[in-house]
């Protein structure tokens, strides 16, 4: 017999195996495991290396071109020490609840602070509005060069010099406009982001420097970085907590594709649990992946689908990563 042949009905007999096989006609029995169906990770605010390697980029090319993308826009790369969790595994979290305090050094306190002060927004509203009143003087030169060339004084080459000159202003002022927009949307993003790390009240000229890690969603605290204790200092992209949802939960099982076909989104299920003993949980097909699990270009290889069952989960008795065994009454008749 074919060697490849061999193989593959060798993995099909060990998937049946486990799998359970079909219990009778109308019943199929799968294994799986629980897991949340928004599984959210959280980290420290540090930028990833290529976020950093593409800012140093874009920043050298703008300043190729006589621009500067500002420090608002600078990714953060410094150091935050941690003062104090205010979370545990398990507890249910809001969006936007706070789960750890952490605090800047000195020196990374001073650069928020400059983020927020905005000398250079400042400097380009001067220049703008210095180029405005040059553009305005111009104009009425302008006006009165053209009064004075009607009456025979102004030369025409006198006209057509001043007119360049108002030209010169506009394209100027316009510049400096697209520069004061660009810088105060660069600000109004730079006080966005001071709020989220300081608190929606924060004043520029306060910082104390104590700042939140916030949950983006909401959900269950289901994992916790060991390394959070107090006085722990992070200088790079570092997981910090898992939050997720758990009621309902999933329970996803690989499913032999002779038996895929035969299940339906919607088809009742009980589940069983081995750490859970004379518990039974009712269930539902609630997703049937249209791509099998890729074992290899053998066409003899059998295939897998991933099928998620919904389990109500109000007790939250159920966690994620537990076994268990999921039985599908399939309906007589064509379906």
């Amino acid at each position: 017999m074919n060697l490849r042949l061999c193989i593959a009905l060798l993995v099909a007999l060990i998937l049946a195996l486990l799998a359970g096989g079909a219990a009778n006609a109308s019943e199929l029995t799968f294994t799986g495991k629980t897991v949340s169906p928004n599984h959210t990770e959280i980290f420290s605010p540090h930028a990833p290396a290529e976020v950093v390697a593409a800012y140093k980029a874009a920043a050298g090319a703008a300043q190729s071109q006589g621009q500067d993308l500002g420090a608002p826009g600078a990714p953060f790369t410094g150091k935050m020490t941690v003062t104090k969790l205010l979370t545990g595994i398990g507890q249910k979290v809001d969006v936007d609840q706070r789960l750890l305090e952490f605090t800047y050094p000195p020196e990374g306190l001073i650069a928020e602070r400059g983020k927020l002060g905005q000398p250079a927004v400042t400097a380009l509203e001067a220049q703008w509005e210095g180029t405005r009143s040059q553009a305005n003087q111009a104009a009425a030169a302008l006006d009165e060069a053209k009064e004075l060339q009607e009456r025979g004084i102004a030369s025409d080459q006198a006209v057509k010099d001043i007119a360049q000159a108002l030209q010169v202003a506009q394209l100027k002022e316009q510049v400096l406009a697209d520069k004061v927009r660009l810088a105060r949307d660069a600000a109004e993003a730079a006080v966005i982001s001071a709020q989220k790390k300081f608190g929606k009240n924060v004043d520029k000229g306060l910082l104390t420097g104590r700042s939140w890690i916030v949950s983006p969603v909401a959900g269950t605290v289901l994992w916790i970085n060991p390394d959070l204790t107090p006085a722990m200092v992070l200088d790079k992209p570092t997981r910090l907590f898992t939050v997720g949802s758990l009621d309902p939960i999933l329970v996803r099982a690989w499913v032999y594709e002779s038996q895929a076909v035969k299940l339906r989104v919607g088809d009742k299920a009980q589940i069983s649990f081995e750490s859970l003993a004379g518990k039974t949980f009712p269930a539902a097909v609630s997703r049937i992946s249209m791509t099998a699990l890729f074992l290899g270009p053998d066409p003899q290889l059998p295939s897998l689908f991933e099928t998620d069952f919904t389990v109500s989960n109000p007790d939250l008795l159920l966690k994620e990563g537990m076994r268990g065994t999921i039985k599908v009454q399939i309906p007589d008749g064509p379906r």
